[in-house]
C-alpha cells in the first residue's frame, strides 16, 4: 500500500464524492443528482414518465437514418416532452432532431417548479423509492 502525504483531495459538497483533480470535481458537482440546482419537481411527479426517443445529435453534418436511441421525460397532464438537467449540463450541444412513436418532438427542460405537483406524490417517492 502506498501512503500520499501532501495530496489535495477535492470532496462534492452534495454527495461527498472524492477526486484528486480540481477540474474534474468542478464538472461532477455541476452535474451531481444531489446538487440543489439539479432538482427538480417533475422527479417526485407521478405524472412524470420515461419514454424512449430516437434522435439525431446536433452535428454539422447529415446521416441518414442514422438515429441513436435514447430515454426523455414525458409530463402525460401537460402533454409535452422535456428533458432533465443532466442534458442541460452535459455541454455536448442540443438535440437538433427528435423523433417519439414516428413523430418529430420538440423538448422543453424540465421546469424546477411545477403546479400540478402534489404533496401526495412527494411522500409517495419518499416512502417508496429510498
Amino acid at each position: 500500500m502506498e501512503v500520499r502525504e501532501n495530496v489535495t483531495i477535492y470532496q462534492c459538497e452534495h454527495c461527498k464524492k472524492k477526486l484528486f483533480r480540481k477540474h474534474a470535481m468542478e464538472a461532477h458537482e455541476k452535474k451531481c443528482s444531489r446538487n440543489p440546482s439539479n432538482i427538480r419537481a417533475c422527479f417526485f411527479c407521478s405524472n412524470c414518465v420515461r419514454v424512449n426517443i430516437h434522435y439525431e445529435p446536433n452535428v454539422s453534418y447529415y446521416q441518414e437514418d442514422n438515429l441513436l436511441h435514447s430515454s426523455s421525460f414525458k409530463c402525460k397532464a401537460k402533454d409535452i416532452f422535456m428533458y432533465p438537467p443532466k442534458f442541460e449540463n452535459s455541454g455536448k450541444g442540443g438535440v437538433c432532431y427528435a423523433e417519439y412513436n414516428g413523430k418529430e418532438i420538440t423538448q422543453e427542460p424540465m421546469p424546477k417548479e411545477c403546479d400540478l405537483l402534489s404533496s401526495v406524490d412527494i411522500f409517495d417517492n419518499i416512502l417508496f423509492n429510498d
